[in-house]
């Protein structure tokens, strides 16, 4: 462990992985159609469909890094009759992601996208109805230790349900009547009033906020408001290379347990500093494109992880 102006510097070292390219697969045409728990029809709700996002993508994507996810394949919005149709150039996999609007009252607020997987399938498919679930209003204050507002805060809102509560499993011999999307997190960053507003699929929530130079807090909360004070914590600057000593950009950090929140993302160098609370308990993440990841505690300094397939130190 090194000390740079006043943060700790951890080196951490991160095997490459070389992932095969799926043969190519003849296109893919899907049909459905979107329905309120009402039953009523959803129209002008924006579908895309995308190649199936890995965990990595999709932590660059909440640290609104640029150009992270794969081009979506096509781009829809339903019909007044709450139908879409939808092409690909191969059958998957591949993931919908269904984009309800904000409510009106609601402009200003992160709506959580839904998710529907469509994996290795045969072309053309006809969904079942896709029902949408009620969603709710949560706001998110973000204070700092003298209760003042803290601005440019990454807060997650996170529903404590994977998917509708309405949803039952049928046997795997029988077509179900609906289908039901799985729910994503939401990101957002604070306001100047320290507000993070979201539109969320769940009446509960687990949320979670990190800001430079605090470490991250965490609460489950219901729907409405919900304040979270930040306490201030000691930086620690991580440097990240690969089996032969070179800087390695775009790997993601994230906390371990049960919020595993992304909080930064390596630079050109290799570098990315975190603040921490619990210094001595804090342990760490770290995921490269391909799927190569390493464990760290900063009190430990880098330590090697066995994976089936990898090695990572």
């Amino acid at each position: 462990m090194y000390a740079v102006a006043g943060a700790a510097l951890l080196q951490v070292t991160v095997a490459g992985l070389v992932w095969a390219q799926p043969a190519t697969r003849s296109p893919l045409a899907v049909t459905g159609f979107l329905l309120d728990e009402r039953g009523a029809s959803a129209a002008g709700v924006e579908i895309v469909l995308r190649p199936y996002p890995s965990r990595y993508e999709r932590a660059l994507k909440e640290l609104s890094h640029p150009g992270v996810l794969s081009d979506a394949a096509d781009v829809v919005r339903s019909r007044a009759d709450g139908s879409f149709s939808l092409s690909g150039a191969t059958v998957g996999p591949w993931q919908l992601e269904i984009r309800p609007a904000a409510p009106g009252s609601a402009a200003r607020a992160t709506a959580s996208v839904l998710h529907y997987p469509l994996l290795a399938v045969t072309s053309p498919v006809a969904l079942a109805p896709i029902e949408l679930p009620v969603r709710h209003a949560l706001a998110v204050k973000v204070l700092d230790n003298n209760g003042q507002p803290v601005e440019g805060a990454l807060v997650v809102a996170e529903p404590t349900v994977g998917l509708s509560e309405r949803h039952s499993r049928p046997s795997v011999y029988e077509r179900p009547e609906r289908l039901y999307p799985g729910f994503d997190r939401a990101v957002a960053l604070s306001d100047t009033d320290g507000l993070a507003r979201f539109v969320v699929p769940a009446a509960r929530s687990n949320v979670v906020a990190w800001a430079s130079g605090f470490g991250p807090q965490a609460v489950e909360a219901e729907s409405g408001r919900v304040t979270l004070q930040l306490a201030s914590g000691p930086g620690v600057t991580f440097r990240v290379r690969d089996s032969s000593g070179e800087a390695v950009r775009n790997v993601v950090i994230r906390t371990t347990g049960r919020y595993e929140v992304p909080l930064a993302v390596t630079d050109e160098n290799g570098e990315a500093t975190v603040a921490v609370t619990r210094s001595e308990r804090s342990t760490f993440l770290f995921e490269s494109i391909g799927g190569a990841h390493a464990e760290v505690g900063p009190s430990l300094g880098p330590r090697k992880v066995t994976r089936p397939n990898r090695e990572l130190s």
